[in-house]
């Protein structure tokens, strides 16, 4: 009697077992039922979250991160303008340019 029944309890585990993993289990009368039907939403729903919140802090990154692409650069009082500011590197690069543009544009 004993080992029969120890082999039969180890059916029942290997059984519930196998449920857990596919979240199905036949009924007393011989149906398949579906146990985890709200764990897997549940589960579907907290993974979708993660994903969302992910995506909204990438997105976030992603625009603080766009100001600070450009390279330092060094701005300057736009000589003939007053009030604009103009990039350093471009003006030293070509003055002669600038007070041409600056003459046309008048």
């Amino acid at each position: 009697m004993g080992s029969s029944e120890s082999t039969q309890s180890q059916k029942e585990e290997q059984k519930k077992e196998e449920q857990k993993e596919t979240g199905v289990s036949v009924s007393r009368d011989g149906r398949f039922v579906l146990e985890t039907l709200e764990d897997n939403g549940s589960k579907l729903a907290t993974a979708a979250a993660v994903v969302a919140a992910g995506l909204a802090l990438w997105g976030l990154w992603s625009l603080c991160r766009r100001d600070n692409d450009a390279p330092n650069q060094t701005m300057m009082r736009a000589p003939g303008r007053r009030g604009e500011y103009i990039i350093r590197d471009l003006f030293e690069s070509d003055p002669k340019a600038y007070f041409a543009a600056l003459r046309k544009d008048g």
